[in-house]
């Protein structure tokens, strides 16, 4: 019966002691199965005269061949069955164990090319990665928490009797409405890790900061050039629901600007009431409008962009923009830029910063510049390049 059978085996498993050598019976031992077979399947790695390399995913093993064998369909890359003894070098022990091959040398023991028929390819794939599962990955001691939705406002007793089945409560607006199953709120809509209040600071420090590109009319875009308007509603979907504090965001392909606070809202009302109007429309967006109603110019002027039912389905985000650093006061000579790009260095010292980072800290500074700016300061021993980042050394 041992003739014909072998213990499927990661080849990790075979590297470590679950595979034992049993002194006494001079045969290797797996639980307390005594086996002298075992298989083996992975991909071929490398090939040689007498020597397969294969990889299980678990890990690398070296597969023994009789230097008869027929090599046309041994093609790097193939799926290979192994069948065959368990051999180290003498005598056998802990340190022994992850130098294991398998020797497939003798007539009994055979090595088999699964590419044919792709189906059995994925199967054979499918129980090596069914046995590392079950038998060789080590279950983690502290699984990952469940992932939390949006935190809406809570139903109360009536709504929950409205969502059970059969229930025949019902309940009208005194306009004599329908209401919908979630009643509309004022709140911020929050997400996990934001537990601030209306209007408060949405701060992500530990997230590196990423590149945004915004359109605006010409009419906006040339206000926050000027610095009047400071404040941009999105509404809270992506890409917008993920933009953080610190993000980088391009107006139109031209005027750089940094985040410097995100706030999410439910409804645009709750806007105007809690935020700028003069930042987020300043009067001169509006023709021939000295004095004007803020929530019916926010209304008319935003319902271009997205409808009241998307409003209510995803709520809105409001961007606090900033401007860096304007070219009015900038250095003229080299020594100043170099000055200005080693604080930078200074400042992000612990993350370093990439070309992309100094570009929009200096956006007036040309890219060759920036790049010649480096040359020197690597030449001066003064930085380094690790990893796609400068660093202050």
């Amino acid at each position: 019966m041992e003739t014909d059978c072998a213990l499927r085996l990661c080849i990790a498993q075979l590297h470590s002691s679950a595979v034992s050598f049993d002194t006494e019976t001079q045969s290797y031992v797996v639980a307390h199965a005594k086996m002298s077979r075992v298989q083996v399947v992975g991909v071929l790695i490398k090939r040689l005269d007498m020597q397969l390399k294969l990889d299980d995913g678990t890990g690398i093993l070296d597969a023994k061949i009789a230097p008869n064998v027929c090599r046309q369909e041994l093609q790097l890359g193939a799926l290979v069955e192994c069948v065959g003894a368990i051999e180290e070098p003498w005598p056998p022990s802990k340190m022994t164990c992850t130098r294991r091959w398998l020797n497939a040398t003798q007539q009994v023991y055979y090595f088999q090319v699964l590419t044919r028929d792709r189906n059995v390819e994925t199967l054979r794939m499918l129980e090596v990665i069914h046995l590392y599962n079950t038998d060789y990955a080590v279950p983690s001691s502290s699984p990952p928490a469940d992932l939390e939705l949006l935190a809406f406002p809570p139903m109360d007793s009536t709504t929950t009797l409205m969502s059970e089945p059969g229930s025949e409560v019902t309940r009208q607006c005194s306009d004599g409405r329908q209401p919908n199953e979630f009643e509309a709120s004022s709140t911020l809509i929050e997400k996990p890790w934001e537990r601030q209040s209306v209007g408060a600071l949405h701060q992500d420090v530990d997230i590196p900061p990423a590149d945004y590109q915004f359109a605006l009319p010409e009419r906006d875009h040339a206000l926050v050039e000027q610095g009047t308007k400071s404040l941009e509603i999105r509404l809270n979907v992506a890409p917008y629901s993920i933009i953080h504090v610190n993000d980088r965001i391009t107006i139109n392909g031209k005027t750089l600007t940094i985040v410097v606070a995100v706030r999410k809202y439910s409804r645009l009302q709750s806007v105007v009431e809690t935020e700028d109007m003069n930042a987020l429309l300043p009067q001169t967006s509006f023709l021939g409008a000295e004095i004007f109603d803020a929530a019916a110019a926010a209304e008319r002027h935003y319902r271009q962009f997205f409808s009241a039912e998307e409003e209510e389905h995803y709520g809105l985000v409001v961007f606090q923009l900033a401007l860096p650093r304007s070219s009015s006061s900038a250095p003229i000579s080299q020594e100043e830029w170099s000055t200005l790009v080693l604080r930078q260095l200074e400042a992000k010292n612990g993350i370093g910063c990439s070309v992309a980072d100094l570009r929009f800290a200096f956006p007036v500074l040309p890219v060759d510049q920036i790049m010649d700016i480096l040359a020197n300061l690597q030449f001066d021993a003064l930085v380094i390049h690790v990893n796609g980042k400068y660093r202050r050394v």
